[in-house]
């Protein structure tokens, strides 16, 4: 999304190359998409602008000191940022829900049922999708990666879509025609 509207960006981290292989080509107008695992985090002292949290299972618990030092680990990514940053969270999972957390007005949480409490959120309402108030996009549009947890990707996608006051059809016709990683709800036949 961020690459088809014309955005200097670098995929960084555990998902493809390592963060110091760019370092020199990176400069105040890029941005950098990082995927940080939880032993990194465990150690950082600093949060990014945007921060996304998508989910939290009980993994990785043999390096861990159980599951709550992983979850406080998790949670690191947003802990240092400041009240003008933004933390997208999934406000459904109950290890994120059930783990102390002081969230900024600035946060906006991720939901596929919507949740009257929150007032500042991305949400899946009647098979629409809505920030806040503001519809964005029809939920059963035609798109090439299915789920329910590839929709709930989608919603991340368009909330980062939003703060970064992208041009939201755009995003909506990459989304429809973006291909999903290999081996990822193929149809094979």
């Amino acid at each position: 999304v961020l690459k088809q509207q014309g955005k200097k960006v670098f995929l960084l981290g555990n998902i493809g190359n390592p963060i110091l292989n760019e370092i020199d080509n990176i400069d105040e107008e890029s941005i950098t998409v990082i995927e940080v695992s939880s032993h990194t985090l465990e150690f950082v002292k600093t949060s990014p602008d945007i921060s996304i949290l998508l989910d939290i299972y009980p993994e990785h618990l043999d390096h861990c000191n159980g599951l709550n030092d992983y979850i406080k680990a998790k949670f690191n990514i947003a802990k240092y940022q400041k009240d003008t940053d933004y933390f997208i969270y999934n406000a459904e999972n109950e290890l994120m829900n059930g783990f102390k957390f002081e969230y900024k007005e600035n946060d906006i949480a991720i939901l596929l049922n919507d949740n009257n409490e929150i007032k500042n959120k991305v949400y899946l309402k009647e098979n629409s999708i809505y920030f806040n108030s503001k519809f964005l996009m029809n939920a059963d549009e035609p798109r090439m990666i299915k789920g329910n947890h590839m929709l709930n990707n989608i919603l991340f996608v368009l909330a980062v879509s939003e703060i970064l006051d992208l041009d939201l059809m755009k995003t909506i016709n990459i989304i429809k025609t973006v291909k999903p990683l290999s081996h990822r709800m193929e149809y094979v036949g």
